[in-house]
């Protein structure tokens, strides 16, 4: 895994800006500790961080590749530099394609000689010899961008679920790109400014963004499943694949089976790897049915016993009981590791600890979140790292499978908001009256929703039921999992760890996304497709554990007791920057309500949140 970053502007010479390339890669070097290096040519400036996981000698980046044919295309023009002549095209990546080996095997006998054991050569090769069809070939996860003079052009592409990162930002008659928002503010050329847009992407989308928000002005992410191409004509995105209904003709036994061999498979794929790999592991079915099957694939192949990892709280009962969290994990992984004789290890965290990585966490997102969740899971993957640099999860099982309440709930499911909102409720409430009339958050809300659900495949004469059912699913993978995702690779790779999930194989969820909710909910089940699937694999108590959130510390009342002064600190104090943004009456009325409430917990540790980003990225609101 790695982190990578550029600057192309066919129209200047950057040959004597490599300072801003290596900023720009620096900055991200938490995402690739085991190498770096860079590509200059006159109009372009690329760069990389190596997180090195397969073929540590022969994958170093940026990688450059002979074209098939090394006439130019008529009337495409060339790019006058030193390598042009050689028309190599050169390679950043971050990803880890599963299909490597077929695909190098496919490939062989129409490109020239492979050199390395690395994917990197492979994606590199297979743009070579199908352009930009190329990732109609990939499996796995992926954030690239392929300089290619051949043809003028820069290539960005992103996986099919975004489980990759990749931002871009227009700078000039050019584009920057990279891995994370930091190495763009890297450029000199790009500011943090933030606008009424971006503002509401933080209040009014909360938890989510919208699709191919960055929440700074002039940043944008490349949506997942896209490909972004900047020639002399500007820069030209599009969609290359997406979710689509059809009739699922398989009855509930041969769809068990089919997921059945299907994760076995996954699981087997995301294991190859030349450095250690482990599983984060919480007692719920999710995980623990890729670390069982890990697990006997370590023991079938004679690789010792795997490394399993979760989460616990010193004192409060914050991994206990709340909105989302139904009981304390740790009971759940112990009996699932006892079961599958995986070397367990139980990182427990304090409000201490909370307290002191909290900047730490909001620097590896660059942008605000709630802190309840985000900075235990920023120490867990710490911990981690200090046994394996590759770790599998659970995460994605939920929305493939439907596992979220608001999946069947009608009071969720009815487009009338996001299916989430009321599990999370919405800081919109405490803006003050100047910054709800120039933001206009509702109306902001409510369009994003529209667009959103205007891209929902329809079914010809499906029941209104099973229409806001599907839509409720479709914007669970479009929004919310991105939300999920987003955090599991910052919060990851801040420590130098690369999250692979199985669950988000884009076969598996074409798969299952069209399977009826009653084989879905099999048994009457929430999930009882997976639960059927793997139930051989795990004690009964997981099997059927009912859908418990990642633990919050909500309830920790150390944890509660700083957050609560800290934000009252900072409603009294009248350089705060989040001031202008919102009502300190509004605060105080949450600062006086009960502390056992989920949502205002939440609330109050994100407006926290927002006022110390607000100040350390010094954000200019326009």
């Amino acid at each position: 895994m790695c982190g990578i970053a550029g600057w192309v502007d066919l129209t200047r010479d950057l040959t004597n800006r490599t300072d801003v390339i290596s900023l720009m890669t620096s900055v991200q070097s938490h995402r690739g500790p085991d190498g770096h290096g860079t590509f200059v040519d006159t109009h372009v400036l690329l760069g990389q961080r190596r997180l090195a996981i397969i073929d540590a000698d022969g994958g170093a980046q940026p990688m450059s590749r002979m074209p098939l044919h090394r006439t130019p295309p008529s009337g495409r023009p060339l790019i006058l530099s030193p390598l042009a002549h050689r028309l190599k095209a050169t390679i950043v990546y971050n990803g880890e394609l599963y299909n490597a080996d077929d695909l190098r095997e496919q490939l062989r006998p129409h490109v020239p000689p492979f050199r390395t054991r690395s994917d990197t050569e492979v994606v590199l090769a297979a743009y070579l010899r199908w352009g930009t069809a190329f990732v109609d070939h990939l499996e796995g996860m992926f954030a690239l961008a392929i300089w290619d003079p051949q043809n003028g052009r820069l290539v960005l592409a992103r996986d099919r679920l975004g489980i990759k990162p990749l931002f871009f930002a227009p700078v000039a008659a050019g584009l920057a790109f990279a891995s994370e928002i930091k190495g763009l503010l890297a450029h000199p050329e790009i500011s943090p400014q933030v606008d009424a847009d971006g503002l509401n992407e933080l209040f009014a989308m909360f938890p989510c963004r919208s699709p191919g928000s960055a929440v700074f002005r002039g940043i944008h992410e490349l949506e997942p499943a896209h490909l972004a191409v900047m020639d002399h004509n500007g820069i030209n995105t599009s969609r290359y694949w997406a979710l689509e209904p059809h009739e699922h003709t398989d009855d509930a036994e041969t769809s068990v089976a089919t997921v059945r061999f299907r994760l076995q498979e996954l699981v087997r794929s995301h294991l190859v790897a030349d450095r250690p790999v482990a599983a984060l592991l919480s007692g719920g079915v999710d995980s623990s049915a890729i670390a069982a099957l890990a697990a006997a694939e370590f023991a079938a192949n004679g690789q010792g016993k795997l490394h399993s990892f979760t989460i616990d709280y010193l004192g409060g009962s914050a991994s206990g009981p709340s909105l989302i969290h139904v009981d304390r994990d740790a009971p759940y992984a112990d009996a699932a590791a006892a079961h599958i004789g995986s070397a367990h290890h139980t990182v427990q965290v304090s409000a201490e600890d909370l307290v002191a990585a909290e900047r730490a966490t909001l620097h590896a997102l660059d942008l605000p979140g709630p802190t309840n969740v985000n900075v235990s899971l920023y120490l867990l993957f710490r911990e981690v790292s200090g046994t394996a640099p590759v770790v599998l999860s659970g995460e994605g099982a939920d929305e493939v499978f439907s596992g979220y309440g608001w999946h069947d709930d009608v009071a969720d499911i009815k487009p009338l908001g996001w299916p989430w909102s009321r599990t999370f409720g919405s800081p919109v409430d405490v803006l003050s009256r100047e910054a709800d009339a120039t933001m206009r958050p509702r109306d902001y809300e409510a369009q994003k929703r529209a667009d959103a659900l205007r891209v929902v495949p329809r079914v010809q004469g499906e029941p209104s039921i099973l229409r806001w059912r599907r839509q409720a699913i479709h914007l669970t993978i479009t929004h919310y999992l991105r939300f999920l995702l987003d955090r599991a690779d910052r919060l990851a790779m801040a420590s130098g760890v690369e999250t692979r999930v199985p669950f988000l194989d884009h076969r598996l969820l074409a798969y299952v996304y069209n399977v009826p909710a009653g084989t879905r909910r099999l048994g009457g089940h929430a999930k009882g497709l997976l639960r059927h699937a793997v139930a051989d694999l795990l004690p009964e108590q997981v099997t059927w554990r009912a859908k418990s959130g990642y633990p919050s510390s909500h309830a920790m009342s150390a944890w509660q007791a700083t957050v609560r002064e800290r934000l009252h600190a900072v409603i009294t104090d009248p350089t705060s920057p989040i001031l202008p943004l919102v009502d300190a009456a509004a605060i105080r009325h949450l600062l006086a309500g009960r502390a056992t409430d989920w949502r205002n917990e939440m609330k109050l540790g994100y407006l926290l949140d927002v006022n110390t980003w607000l100040a350390d990225y010094r954000v200019f609101i326009r």
